[in-house]
């Protein structure tokens, strides 16, 4: 959807700038952000690599598991039948929850595009456990995949490892002055986000 948004929106650059006389103006600007897109992905993609290592790293040497531990207060409102199923003894329930703590670490540092692949393992194997309930519909999201998918999306932030590196490379004089703010607005919306999924899901009558 996305690019076919940003095709039609070319494509009536281009044919505003011919009937307007300023395509050359439109080529040079085309040149210039081509540019600027370039300097701007290497400018990232150091950071973006430290923290994914990191990450990667947290998981081999176990230190997610310790992490899940530290905010298990959370998860287990959040995720109540998976700890449910956890208690039960199930693997497959641990396996998840490690992977959910390393989305959310990703998260907490910032790191959208780390947080990534490690939020479709997770959801993954959420919906391996889900598809183990013999009453589970197996087309439809339990309510702790609908739990982690919107947490995902608004989650709190500590660092927020992406910005800071975009306004280092915009030339921002202290990138770090926005934390503050960040921090009061990713809270909000985490809080707000959480309990909003709790609203409907007693509105629809399912137990959260």
């Amino acid at each position: 959807m996305l690019s076919k948004i940003f095709g039609v929106i070319s494509l009536l650059s281009v044919i505003i700038a011919v009937f307007t006389g300023r395509i050359q103006q439109v080529g040079l600007s085309v040149a210039e952000g081509a540019d600027s897109a370039v300097r701007l992905i290497i400018s990232l993609a150091g950071m973006m690599c430290l923290w994914s290592g990191i990450v990667r790293v947290m998981q081999r040497t176990g230190l997610t598991e310790i992490l899940a531990k530290i905010i298990s207060p959370v998860l287990k409102i959040m995720l109540p039948y998976t700890y449910k199923l956890k208690k039960q003894g199930s693997k497959d329930a641990v396996c998840a929850l490690q992977s959910v703590s390393a989305n959310i670490s990703a998260n907490i540092l910032g790191l959208g595009n780390a947080a990534t692949p490690l939020g479709v393992d997770a959801i993954k194997k959420l919906g391996v456990l889900k598809n183990k309930s013999k009453t589970a519909d197996p087309d439809a999201a339990n309510s702790d995949m609908i739990m982690f998918v919107v947490f995902n999306c608004a989650s709190f932030q500590i660092i927020p490892t992406t910005l800071i590196a975009l306004r280092s490379a915009a030339g921002s004089s202290n990138a770090f002055e926005v934390i503050p703010a960040v921090w009061l607005c990713s809270l909000a919306t985490a809080v707000f986000a959480v309990l909003t999924v709790k609203l409907f899901g007693f509105i629809g009558g399912e137990k959260f």
